[in-house]
């Protein structure tokens, strides 16, 4: 039976570890937790370097780029804004996606006003350039001329960029947010011309002056007083929002449940709105090129092989002179800020999110293991050194581990408070043992020779864890005459056939046209365009993807033909347009992105009525409409569908139009 003492002792660890976790998480006591930092440091460089994403590249002005421009063209920096034009017309021809600049262009030019406008003229000719402000504190703000301030009230299309807030911005502590007074946004005549704007600003270092979590999100002041947006995403997320095509109301702050949402994208924050950057390594890993081969030396179509459908960060280097833009982060001392805001990008499109394990979650571990050895060291203080020693290593492994698998666990917390609590216990089961042994040795030593005694002493032991409506085309496909040929192979023959077709059937449905393929019936196909985002095209691609699966089932029919088999099949397939409910569709255990309705219910019966009509790409009037100038399609008669009360007008499409 355990007694009162032991259980003084578990109270004493509890208090100790509970005590510990106080001091160090909630008081965050900066000296302590730069210790635990340190050890994220320690963790980045033993994962070693990472693959980014390939779609998220730096186009860097250098030292080489200065030195060029300079010595040929006269040009010494500040450039002329002809510079960027340029860099912007090469790379939106050969197909960026998104162009994101971390440089302030906040003035105009006195020395090349013509530079500008040519500068303008490929903003609004290619509007996929994010262009960045600098941040300004109210004493700052305070000391403009009144002309500029008059300005800057008037160059506010910043804050169409603002955050949708999920839930009410009042219940935002907005005194924890990263803030500012005023952003200072680019030259209005920029700002207007420009596809988007925000601030360059990453925020500001963790205590040891090293970059590793960066604010999501902006609090500006000057705009909340106007009862304007206030709440602002930073380079890198507006430079994904403008990659992903997301539109305002698209992305969204939700401190409640501590995210940033971008489209389907929840990118993890903390209740400050700050993101841990997941590094991939040191300078050079994002891929970068000197901004002087992208304007005069790379050729289009290698400018098309390194830029297209990419997301492009134009910015400074470390050898660029002069213009100093260097930030300490855990793979590097002196890397760039641009590389900072690349890294952040290429951490949400591959959800690359680093997250950092609970604390309620780690103190409740700790107490448990705490307990566990209290245990054990009560009855052995040997077998608690070794035990707790060996506890430490197995924990930094598996902290490591967990790292490498982007889960940032507390590693010096925690090991502190095991230490904190081991000494704790060895004290008082010192003290306990010494008194203990004391009051022994004078009680036997009456009774028994000291060799006794001293035994005694020596062992003790030897006495005794929503849906939506909204507009869609669905395209229904089935095989015509696949119950016959099913009936003559044999079921390895049956899937491995079934499996190439829905394989090639949805590598066009997916990849060629971008659509989404709801389920697999059988030999069937729903696929939905227009979910989970809208396009105008939608109906398009739907009827497209059709007349490409025809095609496609040709080739296959080609291939048997080409192997002695001979499979007489079409492809039955019904489009319909129209409204319908999308969203998480089944029960807890098994949730499924699925369509609902009777734009959804017509698709399948117009499928069904390929058979009868002898026509293999049925489509409803509603997508008619859509899609007409781009298809030879024949109105065929009018059928009363099931479950309507007047004839569905309906066409058969034989193919694209020529020349479209």
């Amino acid at each position: 039976m355990v007694d009162k003492r032991f259980f003084l002792l578990l109270l004493i660890v509890t208090i100790f570890v509970v005590g510990t976790y106080f001091v160090f998480q909630v008081t965050r006591t900066p000296w302590i937790e730069m210790f635990e930092l340190k050890s994220v440091d320690m963790r980045f460089n033993i994962r070693g370097e990472r693959i980014p994403s390939p779609n998220v590249v730096i186009v860097g002005i250098d030292e080489r780029t200065l030195m060029k421009i300079e010595s040929e063209y006269s040009d010494a920096w500040p450039w002329s804004r002809k510079r960027y034009a340029l860099l912007i017309e090469r790379l939106a021809n050969a197909g960026a996606k998104a162009i994101v600049f971390d440089i302030s262009l906040t003035n105009a030019s006195n020395e090349d006003p013509q530079g500008d406008l040519y500068f303008i003229q490929m903003l609004k000719k290619y509007p996929l350039v994010i262009l960045p402000g600098y941040l300004a504190n109210s004493s700052t703000y305070s000391l403009y001329p009144l002309k500029e301030k008059k300005a800057l009230a008037s160059n506010l299309r910043y804050t169409e960029f603002a955050y949708k807030i999920a839930g009410s911005p009042f219940a935002i502590d907005k005194s924890s947010l990263y803030g500012t007074y005023k952003i200072i946004p680019p030259l209005k005549m920029f700002s207007d011309s420009t596809w988007g704007t925000t601030f360059y600003e990453i925020g500001p270092p963790d205590v040891d002056g090293i970059f590793r979590s960066v604010p999501l999100v902006l609090y500006e002041r000057y705009a909340d007083e106007k009862g304007l947006p206030c709440f602002f995403p930073p380079l890198a997320v507006m430079g994904t929002i403008k990659y992903l095509g997301l539109k305002q109301g698209d992305y969204y702050l939700n401190l409640d449940r501590n995210e940033v949402v971008l489209g389907n994208i929840h990118i993890p924050v903390d209740s400050d709105g700050y993101f841990t950057v997941n590094y991939y390594g040191a300078y050079g890993t994002i891929k970068n090129f000197s901004a002087i081969d992208v304007m005069e030396n790379y050729s289009e179509d290698k400018l098309k092989t390194i830029f297209k459908d990419k997301m492009v960060f134009i910015g400074y280097t470390p050898t660029s002179k002069g213009l100093y833009d260097l930030r300490p982060t855990p793979f590097y001392q002196n890397g760039p800020g641009i590389d900072i805001h690349a890294t952040i990008a290429s951490n949400i499109l591959q959800r690359d999110f680093l997250t950092r394990f609970p604390y309620s979650s780690l103190l409740y571990l700790s107490l448990v293991i705490a307990f566990f050895f209290s245990m054990l060291f009560i009855r052995n203080i040997y077998k608690m050194a070794v035990l707790g020693g060996t506890w430490i290593v197995v924990y930094l492994l598996v902290c490591q581990y967990a790292f490498a698998q982007n889960v940032w666990i507390d590693l010096f917390y925690p090991t502190l408070s095991f230490v904190l609590m081991y000494l704790t216990t060895l004290i008082y089961k010192g003290l306990r043992e010494y008194r203990e042994k004391k009051t022994t040795k004078m009680y036997f030593s009456k009774y028994v020779p000291s060799e006794v005694v001293d035994k005694i002493l020596a062992d003790p032991s030897a006495i005794k864890l929503g849906g939506e409506r909204k507009k869609i085309t669905v395209l229904f496909s089935d095989i015509v005459g696949f119950t016959t040929i099913s009936e003559s192979l044999d079921p390895v023959q049956l899937v491995e056939l079934l499996n190439s077709y829905l394989g090639r059937m949805t590598d066009i449905i997916k990849n060629e046209y971008h659509g989404m393929v709801d389920k697999y019936e059988g030999d069937a196909i729903i696929a939905i365009f227009g979910a989970p985002f809208s396009y105008e095209d939608d109906a398009k691609r739907a009827v497209f993807t059709a007349i490409r699966m025809q095609e496609e089932l040709d080739k296959i029919k080609e291939e048997w033909a080409e192997q002695g088999k001979e499979y007489p099949i079409r492809i039955g397939i019904g489009i319909n347009t129209g409204y319908a409910v999308v969203g998480n569709v089944g029960s807890e255990d098994r949730m499924n992105y699925t369509c609902i309705g009777d734009a959804v219910n017509v698709a399948a019966r117009l499928e069904t009525l390929t058979r009868k009509v002898k026509k293999y790409i049925l489509i409803t009037d509603s997508t008619y409409e859509e899609v007409k100038d781009y298809v030879d399609a024949v109105e065929i008669d009018p059928v009363m569908l099931k479950g309507k009360t007047r004839p569905t007008r309906i066409y058969s499409v034989s193919g694209e139009k020529k020349g479209i």
